[in-house]
C-alpha cells in the first residue's frame, strides 16, 4: 500500500518551520540579554515593525534615526528578558517572558514580565513584534 502525503497548502508552504521560528526567537531574546544590538537588528526584516509595548505608535525596528534598541542600550544598563515559555502556531510565537532592569543612571535591580507575539517571514526573519508589559509601573519602580 503506498503512502500519500498531503500537500502543503499555499499558507503552510509559506510560513518558516517551527524550528526555524523557535531559532529566531531564542537568538532574539540571548542577543537583547548580551545587548548585542548589531545581532539583534540582523534578526530583524528591513521593514520590521515593533509595539513595545502594545498601546505605543510603531516604530520601524532597523529605522536608524529612531532605533528602538540602540536607545534601550544608552538607557539600562541591563535589560535581560528570559523566555519562560514559547508557543509556535503558524508563523507566529507567542513568548511569556521574566525580566530583569538596571537603568545605567541607578544601579537597583527591578524585575518584571510580559508577553511578546513574534511574526516570522518566509525568509526566517522577524517581521514584526508586539510586546505587552507594563511600561509605566516598570519604570516608577525604576
Amino acid at each position: 500500500m503506498e503512502t500519500q502525503t498531503a500537500a502543503a497548502t499555499p499558507v503552510e508552504a509559506m510560513q518558516p518551520p517551527n524550528q526555524t521560528i523557535e531559532r529566531v526567537v531564542a537568538a532574539y531574546f540571548s542577543a537583547l540579554r548580551e545587548m548585542d544590538i548589531e545581532r539583534l537588528l540582523e534578526l530583524f526584516d528591513e521593514d520590521a515593525v515593533s509595539w513595545d509595548p502594545v498601546g505605543s505608535p510603531p516604530m520601524r525596528v532597523r529605522d536608524k534615526s529612531n532605533n528602538y534598541f540602540r536607545a534601550l542600550s544608552t538607557i539600562f544598563s541591563k535589560m535581560a528578558l528570559r523566555e519562560e515559555e514559547v508557543f509556535v502556531a503558524g508563523s507566529e510565537a507567542a513568548v511569556r517572558w521574566t525580566g530583569v532592569a538596571i537603568l545605567r543612571t541607578n544601579p537597583r535591580e527591578v524585575d518584571f514580565e510580559g508577553i511578546s507575539v513574534f511574526e516570522i517571514n518566509e525568509q526566517g526573519r522577524i517581521q514584526s513584534v508586539r510586546s505587552y508589559w507594563d511600561k509605566a509601573t516598570l519604570m516608577a519602580r525604576l
